[in-house]
Order: structure tokens, then sequence, then C-alpha cells
């Protein structure tokens, strides 16, 4: 069987990892994997990123997307089913889905899930801990701060490195980036729950405040 190439999207860059190489193919309708626990926002600017590089679901373009909603124990079957569907590429974002694509096809970057986020934030909250987060996406589900990259400019730069696949680039060539720009989010509303007083100065540096 055919092996298929394979991008990982993590939280401190995009890596990629040769599976196979492909070849352009004009005229051709291109079929994508994505594996992930669940829906997250961000992930829409890798399909807008691609849209505006001509790839369009409808189009020239098929996703095949599966979430596992908490049941990590379906990405094997996720996995061994986009195998079966031939798909041109997987992208998945976990360790868990990486590790059961690795195994249906055949490297890995650790990655944090989001899977328990409500879990942990409610528990900072809960116990009056101050938490410092990954991303902007933990703060606005009520985690006090984040200090970190845009997902969503990561994963719309991940749509410049599915083209390069598309057209022929082998994944081992690809330059692995790394982000150098980070925003400092906070989030007054939990501070306030917390009982805790942001000092005047960090409010000055937030690149963004929810109140």
């Amino acid at each position: 069987m055919r092996r298929r190439d394979f991008i990982i999207l993590v939280g401190n860059g995009i890596s990629a990892w040769p599976l196979d190489a492909l070849t352009q193919q004009p005229g051709k309708i291109w079929r994508m994997g994505f594996i992930a626990q669940g829906y997250e926002k961000f992930y829409d600017a890798l399909f807008e990123g691609l849209q505006a590089l001509g790839y369009e679901e409808g189009r020239n373009l098929t996703v095949e997307r599966r979430y596992a909603h908490g049941h990590t124990d379906r990405f094997a079957e996720f996995a061994a089913e986009m195998v079966r569907l031939k798909v041109d590429i997987i992208i998945v974002t976990t360790t868990p889905a990486a590790l059961a694509v690795k195994n249906a096809t055949t490297v890995l970057q650790d990655a944090l899930t989001l899977q328990h986020r409500t879990e942990i934030i409610d528990f900072t909250v809960q116990k009056q801990l101050p938490g410092m987060f990954v991303a902007k996406e933990w703060v606005e589900a009520g985690g006090l701060m984040s200090y970190g990259e845009s997902l969503s400019d990561m994963y719309q730069r991940g749509a410049y490195f599915v083209e390069k696949i598309f057209k022929g680039t082998r994944p081992a060539d690809l330059p692995v980036e790394q982000v150098t720009k980070f925003d400092l989010i906070l989030n007054l509303k939990t501070a306030k729950a917390i009982g805790l007083v942001v000092p005047p100065l960090l409010l000055v540096r937030a690149d963004q405040i929810i109140e």
C-alpha cells in the first residue's frame, strides 16, 4: 500500500516528515485527511490559507475531517480509514493522533493537546491559582493569561507547506520554521475571580486584555 505524506502542526512551529513525495498533477482534486480531538476555530486559518493559494473545498480539494471528541482510542481507527481512503496528505494536531498515523503508515515533536483545556482552567480558578497558558484560546476560555504564538497565524502558515507538498516538494526538504512573534494576553475577569491584582506594568505590556 502506498504511503502518504504526513505533516504535523504543533504548538512551537510547523514540522513535516517525509512518508512519500507527491508530484504535481494539473487538474487533480486533492484529498486531505484532518485528524483532531475536536473542532477549534483557529483550524479555519489553515483552510483559509489554502483557499488563498487556490485550493478550495468543493472545487479541487476534499477534506476528510475526523474528530475524536476525547476518545483517543479512535485515532487508530481514523488513521486506518485515511489509508483506505488513499488521501494525499494527513494533517494531525495532537501527539496521540500522530502516533496512530505513524503506526498506520510508516517523529514526533511533542504537542500540547487542548483536550482537557476546560478542566485545567476550571481547576486553576477553583483553587485560585494564577495560571499561565500557551495560547490566546486558553485565556478566551477563562484562563488568566497566556504568552505564546498565534495559533491562527501558525495554521495559516501551514497552508504554505501543504501547497509545497502538493507541488512535489519532499517534506524533508521543507524548512522548519520557528515562531518569532509572541503575544501576552490577560483575562481581567479571571484575575478578579481569583483575587489577583494585575500590576499596571503588566497591563501596559499586554498585547490584548479580556475584560
